[in-house]
């Protein structure tokens, strides 16, 4: 803005505000104008610029943010599964230790495989819908695998309830008919014991006993592959995130099993089946 001044001022002094004067501010004037305003155009582009950047930056760390959340579900919804098929693979372990191989080292599974107490209600389950995401992982059959081993393990714990009931309701009478008829006698052949409880009772508890073996072992096997199927996808889908495995349930089940235990104390306390 000097420049007015000055032009002024020397126009003033020589008295010369003629036409060429004139043209002469306008033109400044209008270079000073458009110089201005071309300088806030460019500040104005650049922080649009910036903004935009900002904005862009921000939308890339909050969808890094919502992935890294989503993963973070993922993974945890992924141990759970891994959490109850380790789970069910313990209690088939404990179910065999308790009752499965005791019984079948007698002449007679049917008749001295013990009661147990279960609630097929009170069963591990897996959140299928959690666990969607593994539909588009390169095996999406696994779902399906995920879905069917609680339904394969509540279908084993329906089948012990009923035949531990009607073993109760049929067996135990049984049993003191047995000690009445010959209280001395301790060694039965496995005729002498369908012939006691009846053959429609030997028969529901053969058909329940062996309904209960085949469970059982179909369940050992694909439960354990099923877990080791989905600890492999969830890896390959979720890299870098820490799999649970089946250790637990080896941990949990083995020998030093407080249930095992005392179920081993029990057996010592009481008369052994003959086998």
């Amino acid at each position: 803005m000097s420049d007015y001044f000055l032009m002024i001022k020397d126009a003033l002094a020589e008295r010369a505000f003629g036409p060429k004067f004139w043209g002469d501010f306008a033109s400044s004037a209008i270079a000073a104008i458009a110089g201005a305003g071309f300088g806030a155009w460019i500040g104005a582009r650049s922080a649009f610029k910036l903004e935009r950047h900002k904005a862009h930056d921000e939308r890339i760390l909050a969808a890094g943010r919502a992935k890294l959340a989503l993963d973070e579900q993922r993974a945890a919804a992924g141990n759970l599964a891994m959490l109850s098929l380790a789970l069910i693979y313990n209690d088939l372990i404990v179910i065999d230790n308790q009752a499965l191989t005791p019984a079948k080292k007698t002449i007679a599974p049917w008749f001295y495989m013990v009661p147990l107490d279960v609630d097929p209600n009170n069963h591990h389950a897996v959140d299928i819908p959690s666990l969607a995401f593994l539909l588009q992982s390169s095996e999406p059959e696994i779902v399906a695998k995920l879905a069917l081993e609680p339904d394969r393990y509540r279908t084993l714990l329906n089948a012990i309830q009923l035949r531990s009931t009607y073993h109760q309701e049929h067996v135990l009478d049984a049993i003191e008919h047995m000690k009445a008829i010959d209280p001395n006698k301790t060694r039965y052949t496995a005729e002498e014991l369908q012939h006691v409880v009846s053959d429609r009772v030997f028969v529901v508890l053969s058909n329940y006993t062996s309904d209960i073996y085949t469970l059982w072992e179909l369940g050992m096997k694909t439960c354990k592959r099923t877990g080791d199927e989905l600890r492999k996808v969830l890896a390959e889908v979720l890299p870098g995130y820490k799999i649970i495995g089946f250790d637990i349930a080896v941990n949990v089940a083995g020998q030093g099993s407080p249930v095992i235990k005392a179920r081993d104390q029990l057996a010592k306390l009481r008369e052994k089946p003959p086998g």
